[in-house]
């Protein structure tokens, strides 16, 4: 018996190195169906204190014309602490 396979979609970000306090950086996130997804794809960020992820446009037009790149810009604010982090990435297919 073969599982059968869902409609869906990959988030690959091309996540910067490092950021320092009171900067931001822009780099880009691609969204790609898998299997046949042909909806739109939002994408968000709770962020991490002192840290905050937005995306452009936060809502990609349907995949079915194929994968999508969506410019992602994290922002640390002034005070933010030096730490090491992971900005979670919350992506919901329609």
């Amino acid at each position: 018996m073969t599982a059968a396979t869902e409609p869906d979609f990959t988030v690959n970000p091309a996540t910067p190195e490092s950021l320092q306090a009171g900067h931001s950086v822009t780099f880009t996130t691609q969204v790609a169906p898998v299997n046949g997804f042909s909806g739109p794809v939002t994408l968000s960020s709770p962020g991490v204190d002192g840290v905050s992820l937005t995306f452009s446009p936060a809502t990609t037009a349907p995949l079915s014309g194929g994968a999508q790149t969506v410019t992602a810009t994290v922002t640390a604010a002034a005070n933010a602490a030096s730490q090491t982090e992971f900005v979670p990435i919350v992506a919901v297919g329609e």
